[in-house]
């Protein structure tokens, strides 16, 4: 999983052995990490009682670790490659909160970001600005000229509006 050779991995290897290869070998996405750093970090987890942590690899995978205490005070650590779960949820994530035609925000995303902004403008009194774009005559163009004209001015638009970079905060 990690692709560290079973010389390195081996009955008796200590936990910050196996992260300073696997670091060595460029397993972790932030290459300025270290290994005493991952190390740290996980210790202090196991000692917060977080028996579930996600690694994001360097390759794009994820593996959720889930540890499993032991009654002589050690752990059984469960490595579990979840890479494909993860961007499944990611990705229904996105569905739910984008326009599938145009790809662009939708009303429930909108919503999210307007309380997070208002929040934000309430709390640390920071500006926001919304911008709203309509298309006049919109029905018409559909109900004239059909939907599959509709879609295709829709996309444009979309096109359009992205290619403004007025999106940077919303999406």
């Amino acid at each position: 999983m990690f692709g560290m050779s079973p010389e390195i991995v081996r009955p008796g290897a200590t936990m910050r052995e196996i992260i300073e290869h696997s670091v060595a070998l460029g397993n972790y996405r932030h290459s300025n990490v270290t290994a005493d750093e991952l190390y740290t970090r996980y210790v202090e987890s196991l000692k917060a009682g977080e028996m579930v942590v996600h690694r994001h690899l360097a390759d794009g995978r994820m593996i959720k670790i889930t540890h499993e205490p032991m009654s002589d005070g050690g752990w059984v650590a469960i490595y579990e490659d979840i890479t494909e779960r993860h961007r499944a949820e990611e990705h229904i994530a996105h569905m739910a909160r984008h326009d599938a035609l145009t790809q662009l925000p939708n009303r429930m995303l909108l919503l999210e970001k307007m309380a997070e902004g208002l929040a934000r403008v309430e709390s640390l009194g920071e500006s926001m600005a919304v911008f709203y774009l309509d298309l006049d005559n919109f029905k018409g163009i559909n109900d004239t000229l059909g939907h599959p004209i509709g879609d295709k001015l829709l996309g444009t638009v979309a096109d359009r509006v992205r290619g403004k970079g007025l999106l940077r905060e919303i999406s």
